[in-house]
């Protein structure tokens, strides 16, 4: 996607790929299981770099002071000594703590199917923010900036919209960036 996504000359100018750094993490941990690998590349960037970001965000805006207690350091060392069985075991996860869990709260709240708290960008991508969308990605503005691939960018927009596929992350960030080159870069605050 990246390859149709950028120009060719923008894409010369990347020194690194996005994801090596998770390669990095992962590999650091090479001397783990390889669950523990994952666990631990999770906890090195996407806990750190996004949940827990969110998390501290979202309660300071509401003057909530929140805690991560099974992040306690010695909590976190034992969870990565247990034996791999006591996380993962067929299709559940955090074996153990749901099983200790159970002991203590009713097993419906336990064994349920998780829910995210997203948001409907996928809808509002083509309702609420349908304007705002035609307006940062228009064909015409894509081309003259020669940072993205204008057609590649259309076929998007037009496949989320139609309901072939749902682009809404890709096709968000681009907005983002867009809205944030047009107030900061070009100055139009």
């Amino acid at each position: 996607m990246r390859q149709q996504l950028f120009q060719p000359d923008v894409l010369d100018n990347v020194e690194h790929n996005a994801e090596d750094h998770i390669e990095q993490l992962f590999f650091k941990a090479n001397n783990l299981s390889p669950l523990n690998q994952c666990l631990y590349t999770d906890v090195k960037s996407y806990l750190v770099d996004n949940i827990l970001t969110k998390v501290d965000r979202m309660s300071m805006a509401v003057s909530l002071e929140t805690r991560v207690p099974f992040l306690d350091p010695d909590l976190v060392e034992l969870a990565f000594k247990l034996p791999d069985r006591f996380k993962v075991s067929e299709n559940q996860t955090k074996t153990l703590l749901k099983k200790v869990a159970s002991k203590y709260i009713p097993k419906k709240a336990i064994y349920r199917p998780k829910e995210g708290f997203s948001i409907p960008m996928k809808h509002w991508l083509n309702t609420e923010f349908s304007s705002v969308v035609d307006e940062l990605l228009d064909t015409s503005k894509i081309r003259a900036d020669g940072v993205f691939q204008a057609s590649t960018i259309e076929r998007l927009k037009t496949e989320h919209r139609k309901g072939v596929a749902n682009h809404s992350h890709i096709l968000w960030s681009i907005v983002v960036f867009q809205d944030w080159k047009v107030r900061r870069l070009e100055g139009q605050i």
